[in-house]
This record gives C-alpha cells, sequence and structure tokens, in this order.
C-alpha cells in the first residue's frame, strides 16, 4: 500500500473512532433516541425539545380601538393546555372608568390552545306593573376595559406558566350586526371566525329586525329584544324557550344607532339608499349627538351583507324572518335581494327565507325621491311579489293597532291582497299605550309557538303549519279574506286562548 493511501484510511478510521466515542458520552444519541420512541410509542424521531409554556397573543391588543362590543378576549398559546387547570378566575374584564365587572364565560377550545373570554350581553326582566322594564347588561359602545390575566396554567407537556398582567382597549362608537340569542336572554354578536356559543348552523334561523328606534340610543344604548317580555300588561315572558325547543337559532339584527332619528321618514330613507338627501347614514351616539358614515350603502344592504356572511354555512334549508313596524320593509328588501342573487345563481337558494312576517308594518305616505318618486309601500309590494312569485315565500301580515292611514302611515291595502293577513285586538291594553299595542303584534308572534291559535280554518300562528299559513294568503286570489280574533281571548296577554273568525272587505277598524 502506498504511504498517502495508508494515511488517509488512518485518519478515517481515527474520525469514526472519535464519532463512536462522542455518541457513548451524547445525551442525544440515536440509540438513546430510538430506545426512548420505542417506549412512548411515539415515531422515532425525538429530536424536539419540550416547548415551554407560553402566551403568544391577547385580543383585543394592548390600547386596540374601535373594538366591536361583541369581541370576545382571547388568548392563544404557543402548545395545548390542561382545560382543567384553567382557574376559574383566569380572565377578568373591567370597565375602566368606574372599575365595574363586565361578566363572562370562560372557554377553552378543542385545540386547547385559545382560551375565550365571552362577555355577557344579559337581557332581564325587572320591575312589575308601570315600572316593568327590560334591562341589558354588558359592553357599552365607546366604552374602555381592562383585560387582566391572572393565575397559573399547566400544559398538557408538563411544564407551567404564571402570569400577571393588564392591559386597555377602547370599543368603537358604533355597533351593528346580527346577534345570536340563548334561551335565557343572553347574546353573542356573529364575527367572522370567532366560534359562536348560541348558533348552531345546521338549525333552523328565525332573524328579528327592529324598526324606528327613537331615543333609545340615548337610553344607554338600549336595545330591544323580541324574545323576552316585561312591560305593565305582561309580566317576564320568555317567548325564546318555545322556539329554542322547536330547534331554532334566535337572531336579532340590529340596526338601532342608524335608526334613532326623531322623524320616521329619516330612519326609514336609510332603508332605501345610503346617500339619500336627508340624514344619509349618520349614526346616533348615547350623548345625543350624530356620527357620518361615510358609505353608499343602505342600511338594506347592511342587513344583507350581515346576512350572507353569518348564514353562510347553514344547512337547515329554513329561514324565517321577522320585521316590525319599519323593520318590515328591511326584511322585505332582505327577501328581496335573497331571491334576486339566488335567482341568478350568486347565491344558495337555502337562503332564500321560507316565510316572512310583517308585524304591524309601517310605511310612510307620499312618494320619495330616493324611489323615483314612487312610495316605499309600492316598492315593498312589488319586492314581496317578486319573492312570492320566484320562489314561493310565505309571506304574513298583522295589525295590532291604528297605525297605519290616520295620521302619516299608509295603509298599503293591496299588500294585504298578496299576504295572510290577520287583525289582532289586544284588549288588554289601553289605547292610551299606543306603542304597547303597536310592539305587540311582535309579542304575539313569538308567543304563538309555544301552542295554538284556532280559526275557523285550522292553526295561526308561529306554530301553525306553513301549508296551512300558505293556504290563507290572498296571492293570485280574486276574493280576498281576512282573519280577525274575537271573543274573552282579547282580553289576555297570552295569544293560546285567542279566536279568529274570517271576514271579506278591507276594513279593520
Amino acid at each position: 500500500m502506498k504511504p498517502a493511501s495508508f494515511f488517509r484510511l488512518s485518519v478515517l478510521a481515527a474520525v469514526a473512532a472519535i464519532g463512536a466515542v462522542l455518541m457513548l458520552i451524547s445525551c442525544t444519541s440515536p440509540f438513546d433516541q430510538f430506545s426512548s420512541s420505542m417506549d412512548v410509542g411515539e415515531d422515532t424521531n425525538l429530536s424536539r425539545a419540550v416547548v415551554n409554556l407560553a402566551i403568544t397573543s391577547v385580543s383585543p391588543g394592548a390600547n386596540s380601538t374601535e373594538v366591536s362590543i361583541g369581541q370576545p378576549v382571547v388568548i392563544t398559546f404557543n402548545t395545548p393546555i390542561n382545560a382543567g387547570s384553567v382557574p376559574s378566575g383566569f380572565v377578568t374584564l373591567n370597565d375602566a372608568s368606574s372599575g365595574a365587572a363586565v361578566a363572562g364565560r370562560l372557554v377553552v377550545d378543542s385545540s386547547g390552545t385559545k382560551i375565550y373570554y365571552y362577555p355577557i350581553f344579559q337581557t332581564q326582566a325587572s320591575g312589575t306593573g308601570s315600572s316593568a322594564t327590560i334591562r341589558i347588561s354588558g359592553l357599552k359602545q365607546d366604552g374602555t376595559y381592562r383585560i387582566t390575566l391572572k393565575g397559573t396554567i399547566t400544559a398538557t407537556n408538563g411544564t407551567s406558566l404564571t402570569v400577571n398582567q393588564s392591559s386597555t382597549y377602547s370599543c368603537a362608537n358604533l355597533d351593528f350586526g346580527i346577534w345570536w340569542f340563548n334561551d335565557k336572554g343572553e347574546a353573542q354578536k356573529y364575527i367572522p371566525g370567532i366560534p359562536n356559543q348560541f348558533y348552531d348552523p345546521s338549525k333552523p334561523v328565525v332573524l328579528y329586525v327592529h324598526g324606528w328606534q327613537k331615543s333609545s340610543v340615548t337610553n344607554n344604548y338600549w336595545r330591544e329584544v323580541p324574545y323576552l317580555w316585561n312591560d305593565k300588561y305582561t309580566s317576564n315572558v320568555n317567548t325564546g324557550t318555545f322556539w329554542k325547543q322547536k330547534g331554532y337559532n334566535l337572531g336579532v339584527f340590529y340596526w338601532d344607532q342608524f335608526a334613532d332619528e326623531d322623524e320616521v321618514k329619516d330612519a326609514e330613507a336609510k332603508i332605501w339608499v345610503g346617500n339619500n338627501g336627508l340624514k344619509q347614514m349618520r349614526y346616533k351616539l348615547s350623548n345625543g349627538t350624530y356620527v357620518s358614515y361615510s358609505t353608499a350603502k343602505s342600511a338594506g344592504d347592511l342587513l344583507y351583507d350581515a346576512y350572507k356572511a353569518a348564514l353562510a354555512s347553514n344547512t337547515s334549508g329554513y329561514i324565517r324572518l321577522v320585521g316590525h313596524s319599519l323593520g318590515n320593509q328591511m326584511v322585505t328588501v332582505l327577501a328581496y335581494k335573497t331571491a334576486v342573487d339566488a335567482k341568478n345563481g350568486s347565491l344558495a337558494t337555502a337562503l332564500v327565507p321560507k316565510l316572512v312576517y310583517l308585524a304591524d308594518p309601517f310605511w310612510s305616505k307620499d312618494g320619495k325621491t330616493y324611489l323615483s318618486g314612487k312610495w316605499t309601500g309600492e316598492v315593498c309590494r312589488t319586492y314581496i311579489n317578486y319573492a312570492i312569485s320566484q320562489f314561493g315565500v310565505i309571506v304574513e301580515q298583522s295589525k295590532s293597532t291604528a297605525i297605519g292611514g290616520y295620521l302619516v302611515g299608509d295603509e298599503n291595502l293591496d299588500m294585504r291582497k298578496m299576504t295572510a293577513f290577520f287583525r289582532i285586538w289586544p284588549d288588554f291594553i289601553s289605547l292610551t299605550d299606543a306603542a304597547l299595542q303597536h310592539s305587540y303584534a311582535v309579542l304575539w308572534y313569538f308567543w304563538s309557538m309555544g301552542g295554538t291559535v284556532q280559526t275557523q280554518n285550522g292553526a295561526l300562528g308561529a306554530a301553525a303549519a306553513d301549508s296551512t299559513v300558505k293556504s290563507m294568503m290572498n296571492y293570485g286570489k280574486t276574493s280576498y279574506y281576512y282573519w280577525y280574533n274575537e271573543g274573552s281571548g282579547n282580553n289576555t296577554g297570552t295569544p293560546l286562548d285567542d279566536s279568529f273568525v274570517r271576514a271579506s272587505g278591507i276594513s279593520t277598524w
């Protein structure tokens, strides 16, 4: 052998020998790794080091602004945690000004890497008789809140983390959109990407849209909740339980800050066009001032956008819309938009509502420049006709007051010739409480899911079969029939003892 070759072999042998020694003294030798992986039943590559538990983000972030009042606190970890190790008071939320605690619910997601703290928006009955009201707790627009994280948490890999930190954030002064309710009066806003505790995409939906909301915003952002009722005539009635028992998701679209105008016509104009030439799309704050909202979209457009996003994954194939007073125009616009887009193939037909209920509806008189001189009621009839003719949408309409044609309203008699129309006479409510009579059309319908309302031609109300309600519609008929409740049932709040009779003609007073 040549000397050079011998030298190269000697060097290689020496390197190999040194490598063998290093392998024997190394704590991470291939042999040790293989043996360890076999012991715990994992893969053979355990070169990964144990990750020490740490927080990677907290949302809303420190000093964030324009945060939605519906945004939960979200703590994200770099490795899964043991849900059972999370202290009940690990997350607290307080009003930064008053220090008052904001109640919430703590949930660890299925991956174990996120903790959600959902602020509780709670609707509760308060008082009785003439002092009866509904109170709503939760975060408020334009408020500043402090997040505090405190306690020790253990990860599934055995590491632990002790936290004691706090930060503040500020909420936006405008809130609108869809909120989902449970049957206890709690609500959570739909926010893309955030799990919602009170919405199941496999179940049917009832979505309520309120009307004119004069002075509600200046009452500390008070909001209407149709599923709970407490007034001087009706004490603490929870109609949401009836709907939940039937498997429904309970939704409300809030546009109250836009709808709080001194003149109803100014709120009405926002339904149809953003740049309406009246008050545009300004919105109200609790101090009574208005803020300009720069958008070409109308309130009807905002409703449609929220609807498509929130219900995009709904597979139930059954959606009801309920619109009260001015809100009837909102759900009419929504039904029309869904029908048009489903017809042209840009929206799933499952998102076209199966039933629309117009509760003591309101349309103003006279032609509107923003509708090319047409009356709002006239355009609504065109929209309802399209939804019925193209998709067989079932449309019900009720009256519980004389709010229609005597003052500023349009009775829109021709709409009754298309819908299943019934007149509710809440004789137990004083004529001096016209606002409560007006609202009763909502309570009546949601309560009617709890049983059967009798007529000469079968059941009426929310629990009635679709086929029955459809047979009561006047659409496509030459003889028109309407239903009127009469008898002792008019003297009680519950609709379940009402009795309706059928009559022809137009007058309902």
